[in-house]
């Protein structure tokens, strides 16, 4: 009885190995990047605008190659949901931008900083018309 509990126990964390190992998701880095500051612009029912402050949130960015990141909400009613994000190289040396591939989201990344917005929608489109940029750092874990 004993032999044959191990021997399962030996079985399962192999397979758990090998599935961790061929997994094609392995970040090369992951980041924490904190907001600093964050504003935006809100509308009202009437379809008056007022700017305000937002919520300076934190998130976790994976880093899977020059082109790749995934990134994930740490806080809020999104917190743990993640996002896959297409990066390239613009014109400064250290710079990556991403996107989500909708336009709604925007990243840039420089050396240990970020700019993010968050463009959902128009103020006549409906849905969350809020817009609003935040700035902050970003450290390696």
């Amino acid at each position: 009885m004993a032999q044959t509990y191990r021997g399962a126990y030996l079985a399962g964390h192999i397979t758990m190995a090998l599935c961790l190992a061929a997994s094609p998701v392995l970040a090369e880095e992951v980041m924490d990047c904190v907001d600093t500051q964050s504003v935006g612009f809100v509308w009202d029912k009437a379809g008056k605008v007022r700017q305000r402050p937002f919520t300076e949130d934190r998130y976790r960015v994976e880093v899977l190659s020059d082109t790749q990141r995934i990134i994930t909400p740490m806080v809020g009613d999104t917190a743990g949901h993640s996002d896959w994000y297409i990066c390239h190289t613009p014109y400064e040396e250290g710079e990556i931008a991403c996107e989500d591939g909708a336009g709604t989201a925007p990243w840039l990344f420089h050396r240990n900083t970020h700019t993010r917005a968050f463009l959902l929608r128009p103020p006549g489109g409906g849905g969350d018309p809020n817009i609003g940029v935040a700035y902050g750092t970003c450290t390696g874990f």
